[in-house]
């Protein structure tokens, strides 16, 4: 029977499915969007009802052809990128999948978990967790999320890499921390802390230098993948902590989910999202920036309630484990902070823009703000009891007023500054496609070499020698009976075991 954990995750699955599938009939392509929206949505809860490990990789693997579906027709490229690195990290995940059944003969979740970690235990935990991450989309197998936010249709990135690919990478994880994996060595910890803090680094790198609002939470999914990650390996996760994991998974697909309906509607009301495109839209659009500012603070940690990891629970836990490392989550509040500060100053600026209606887009985000503004207020649900929601208190204290007061000095700054010049022309990604093309160069030259030990060379010696032996073909009757004699003779000597 499916916890209540799962049956939590699948409710918003379902829920973010059917906005999406709503937003999907003011956009191109409505029909493939509603066919993919439709199927995704049945892989999803598949994965999560799914009891046994390996059931929930099939209908995970699914995702990977939607995905691809998805993008296909409005960037190939990226479509192509999204299905490699997809693919790569189904691989990780079905290493360590391997590796967890030859460890402990099951791959049932509720009869299986591993207390002593060392062998081809230590590495499925390894691989596991990778895969995972690989999933949700994390370094090093993020560098697709970003391209697919440029063409991609809103109800898809509403959808797939803010809501239900968070969802299902928080319901491993979820299994993997508490159920498969409740004890961790601190090798196992350290990896993954390193892994966590790259993602959150190479997010804030890029929010700072973003192009338009959807760029900036491509990069900010990225960065919350990173941060929950970073949370799970530094505290000591025992089975209470299920409706930790579970209300922040929730709450952040919430806050990414709805940020990227918000950006649809300035979209399809001021005809762009870029810098330039949103200028003086705070007064013409205020429900919208509204809702848009409420994301920002609490994607950047300074919501009222205390499951976010940042800047409250995550920072003292970070702080507690390695005080240097805790500047990490703090870089990537910062970096948000600065990112949307600047959108903000934008939006308030004046201009003559013209303002279309978009009231569905609208009337989307307005619904989708609801279970934000449920954690913002202060409840969240129960991992173990289901929609057992309970008020979990208020807490704005000070932390929060002064990452408050940076937003307001990030956009002042923002507004000075020029957009830094710098860029990354590569990223993992390329980086792995020239390693494998010199790789596959390397081999070729090997394969050419064997080509020439098997096939070349023996040819040669052959066609050597029997241009040799013709020289001895004179058309000579008693000497060829005299060279019949002689092998004969020869084969005698040999078939009798040689001379003695």
């Amino acid at each position: 029977m499916p916890s209540a954990f799962s049956f939590t995750i699948a409710v918003f699955i379902i829920f973010f499915t059917m906005l999406a599938a709503v937003a999907a009939l003011k956009e191109e392509k409505r029909f493939l969007l509603l066919f993919n929206i439709l199927v995704s949505s049945v892989f999803a809860l598949g994965a999560v009802f799914a009891e046994n490990i390996l059931l929930m990789l099939f209908f995970w693997e699914g995702l990977l052809v939607t995905l691809y579906l998805f993008l296909l027709p409005y960037n190939k490229e990226a479509a192509a990128k999204a299905f490699l690195i997809n693919a790569a990290g189904d691989v990780v995940l079905l290493v360590g999948i391997s590796l967890f059944y030859a460890s402990t003969k099951t791959l049932v979740f509720a009869e299986s978990n591993l207390t002593n970690l060392f062998g081809s235990s230590y590495w499925a935990f390894i691989f596991m967790f990778s895969g995972a991450l690989a999933k949700a989309g994390a370094f090093p197998f993020h560098s697709w999320i970003a391209p697919a936010a440029k063409d991609a249709p809103f109800s898809f990135l509403a959808m797939m890499p803010a809501a239900v690919e968070k969802l299902l990478a928080v319901f491993l994880l979820g299994k993997i921390f508490v159920l498969l994996f409740p004890i961790l060595p601190a090798s196992a910890r350290v990896f993954g802390c390193v892994l966590a803090s790259l993602s959150i680094i190479i997010a804030a790198l890029r929010m700072i230098i973003f192009k338009d609002l959807r760029e900036l939470l491509a990069w900010n999914i990225i960065m919350q993948i990173g941060l929950l990650a970073l949370g799970l390996c530094i505290r000591i996760i025992t089975e209470s902590d299920g409706t930790y994991i579970l209300n922040h998974g929730i709450f952040k697909a919430a806050l990414l989910s709805c940020a990227f309906f918000a950006v649809a509607a300035l979209n399809y009301s001021f005809g762009g999202v870029e810098i330039k495109d949103i200028k003086g839209s705070a007064k013409k659009d205020i429900l919208t920036t509204v809702i848009l500012l409420t994301c920002a603070l609490g994607l950047a940690g300074t919501a009222l309630t205390d499951i976010l990891f940042i800047p409250n629970a995550l920072f003292s836990d970070v702080y507690e484990a390695m005080p240097l490392a805790a500047l990490i989550p703090v870089l990537g509040s910062l970096a948000t902070l600065f990112a949307f500060g600047k959108v903000f100053y934008a939006m308030l600026l004046k201009t003559d823009n013209p303002q279309k209606n978009a009231p569905l887009f609208k009337i989307i985000t307005l619904i989708s703000f609801i279970p934000v503004l449920f954690f913002t207020l202060g409840f969240e649900f129960s991992a173990e009891h289901l929609f057992g929601v309970h008020f979990s208190g208020i807490n704005f204290n000070a932390t929060s007023l002064i990452c408050i007061v940076i937003l307001l000095i990030g956009a002042a700054i923002a507004a000075k500054l020029k957009q830094p010049s710098y860029s990354f022309k590569r990223d993992t990604y390329d980086f792995a496609k020239i390693s494998i093309y010199r790789v596959a160069r390397q081999l070729f030259q090997v394969d050419r070499f064997m080509d020439k030990i098997m096939d070349a060379w023996p040819s040669y010696i052959v066609q050597k020698c029997a241009l040799r032996i013709s020289k001895f073909h004179r058309g000579n009757t008693p000497q060829y009976i005299i060279w019949a004699v002689f092998g004969i003779i020869v084969f005698i000597i040999l078939a009798v075991g040689g001379i003695k």
